[in-house]
């Protein structure tokens, strides 16, 4: 009889439930240690160090959907197929520690496969260690899942389970993702491990903290060990395509002939095969297993896919790039702080750029603060420019750049108020605005909360309002720009969390028209709102990566709403969004987001 896996997990969570409140199940706790290992001992610690080894590692979840796929053990054991071959244990309280872990398995040689029971405890940072001491190597497979996965299915709470696993010197060796559509809850990972002393640590991620608190989770470990002379090879791929053999671990007798071939998808070409560091142009190569070896099959997209990337070879380059894909020439440009300590995205004063950049009819070039680079001189010379406009003081373009542009054979006029800050920069910028437009409407953004407040460049650019920055209150500088100019209609980007509602009932007593505030429920809703707002009917839409999200400042002067997304995923609303688009670009390299976006946005309007 076949068993229904829904079905089968219910009845496993009742029976652990059952068991938890009837009999009493121990493990050997690792009380002997006499030294605990440098592992994380702290809840935010751990929660750091696992989710930057997932951001830096290639997993499976970056490979097609198709292509994903848990081994034929952990699905035997996910269908309760498995009965004798599984080893049931739960978890014993307190193993918040290394010191604490539960001893699962101990220096036992051979294959072993464990079905971990465990729960999140008293609070979201519960911490809960497992032991694992291996006395030989082996691949250790692990996937894992909420008892309750068809609870949380749909509600993006499947993704706040998280595992990983440490040596005994604390170094984290694998940690699990969100495996893509798969029924949205598993999480798995696989890696061959030396002979020693393991510890795998699940925690809750703290996105939602008490909504999980108590609930029960699974884990499938398992372990085969290496059988005598046999070799892996692990073939991934980048891109869409597939290989032969395909994606996954593959044991092979050590020396054995292996052809390795790679197809592309449509719209996708193969570019190479990299072979343990070594670079292969041929499809087809035969290699000798004498070690274990990774091999990665590359694929790029066709050119007529990547034309829709707009892209330099940095920050400075992208803006021009984004410049010449608007216009061929201006007479003047806008030059904006780019970047700040440790390259890290500094763009305040830029915020207000937009609105300027519309009326003006001028690109937004970005700059070194301090140094004049080439790409910079590049981009100016590029558009024939006779004037710069230098948004802010000297402490955002320094006095060295502007000499360097004038230096090029431009006027250049600095705005900015002396003595002054963002928030009169901004004030200044839109009297530029005001003057030569007389809008009656105004965009108001937090002055803190640049991600948010980037959003609405195209806002300002297409429709000619300035934008002013507000604090915890209303400064003194926008307030008199709303004064002097008679503004009426106010529009608020973000939040109450970025304009509080303080903020927003003091607006609303200093000018006659309306206050409206556009927001979602983070930054990337928040562009989707702004996108079905104000351009709803707009043939064109532009992505931009919304952690590193510097590219949005030149990229308010395409004229299309700018919709935030993550490097190496499509989010579903900007999907859906897409569907009513003729066309569309990606702003910025594979590096800052990835051909699977690009393909995956390409998709979205063509097909």
């Amino acid at each position: 009889m076949r068993v229904n896996r829904f079905h089968c997990r219910l009845l496993i969570l009742l029976l652990f439930l059952v068991l938890n409140t009837t009999f009493v199940f121990s493990f050997n706790n690792s009380k002997d240690i006499e030294k605990p290992p440098p592992l994380p001992a702290s809840y935010d610690e751990a929660l750091k160090e696992m989710r930057a080894f997932i951001e830096d590692q290639p997993l499976a979840s970056s490979q097609p959907t198709d292509d994903l796929k848990l081994s034929e053990d952990i699905l035997k054991a996910d269908a309760c197929l498995g009965g004798s071959d599984w080893s049931l244990y739960f978890e014993e309280e307190p193993n918040d520690t290394p010191a604490q872990a539960n001893l699962v398995h101990n220096h036992h040689i051979g294959d072993f496969g464990y079905q971990i029971y465990g729960t999140i405890t008293g609070h979201y940072t519960d911490m809960d260690y497992f032991r694992f001491d291996l006395p030989t190597s082996g691949m250790f497979d692990v996937s894992s899942f909420w008892s309750n996965a068809s609870t949380f299915h749909g509600m993006n709470l499947e993704e706040e389970l998280l595992i990983g696993l440490f040596n005994s010197n604390g170094n984290i060796v694998a940690a699990a993702d969100l495996y893509g559509s798969y029924g949205a809850m598993f999480r798995h990972f696989q890696v061959r491990l030396d002979p020693g002393t393991y510890y795998l640590l699940v925690l809750q991620t703290d996105t939602y903290k008490i909504i999980l608190v108590g609930e029960p989770y699974v884990v499938f470990a398992e372990f085969i060990h290496d059988p005598p002379n046999y070799k892996d090879l692990h073939v991934f791929h980048k891109g869409f395509g597939t290989t032969s053999p395909p994606v996954g671990t593959h044991h092979y007798i050590q020396g054995a002939s292996i052809q390795l071939t790679a197809g592309p998808a449509e719209h996708w070409v193969f570019e190479k095969w990299i072979i343990n560091n070594q670079t292969y142009q041929n499809h087809r190569p035969s290699i000798t297993l004498n070690a274990h070896t990774t091999a990665t099959a590359h694929f790029g997209l066709t050119d007529y896919v990547k034309d829709h990337r707009i892209r330099g070879s940095n920050r400075y380059a992208t803006s021009y790039a984004i410049a010449k894909s608007n216009q061929e020439h201006s007479d003047s440009v806008i030059i904006v702080r780019g970047d700040g300590p440790g390259n890290s995205p500094n763009v305040v004063d830029a915020l207000s750029a937009s609105g300027l950049a519309g009326v003006k009819n001028a690109p937004i070039l970005l700059s070194h603060p301090t140094s004049l680079q080439k790409d910079t001189i590049e981009a100016i010379e590029g558009m024939d420019a006779v004037h710069a406009y230098i948004v802010g003081g000297e402490g955002a373009i320094s006095s060295d750049v502007e000499s360097g542009i004038q230096a090029l054979g431009l006027s250049t006029s600095r705005i900015r108020e002396e003595g002054g800050d963002r928030f009169s920069t901004a004030g200044e910028v839109a009297k530029d605005v005001l003057d030569l437009n007389g809008s009656k409407t105004v965009i108001v953004a937090g002055g803190t909360a640049l991600v948010d407040s980037l959003v609405a460049g195209p806002v300002a650019y297409q429709f000619g309002y300035p934008i002013l920055l507000v604090g915890r209150s209303v400064p003194e500088a926008t307030e008199r720009i709303l004064i002097e100019y008679g503004i009426e209609d106010v529009i608020i980007i973000g939040g109450s969390g970025v304009v509080s509602d303080s903020v927003e009932q003091r607006l609303t007593s200093i000018v006659n028209g309306t206050v409206t505030r556009v927001a979602g429920a983070n930054r990337f809703e928040t562009s989707l709102a702004i996108a079905n707002q104000f351009f709803s009917d707009h043939r064109k839409a532009i992505l931009v990566n919304g952690v590193s999200f510097v590219d949005a400042v030149p990229a308010s002067t395409l004229g299309a709403p700018i919709l935030y997304t993550r490097e190496n995923r499509l989010l579903e609303g900007v999907e859906a969004l897409l569907f009513g688009k003729e066309t569309f670009s990606v702003v910025g390299g594979p590096g800052v987001l990835s051909d699977e976006v690009l393909y995956y946005a390409y998709q979205a309007v063509f097909q």
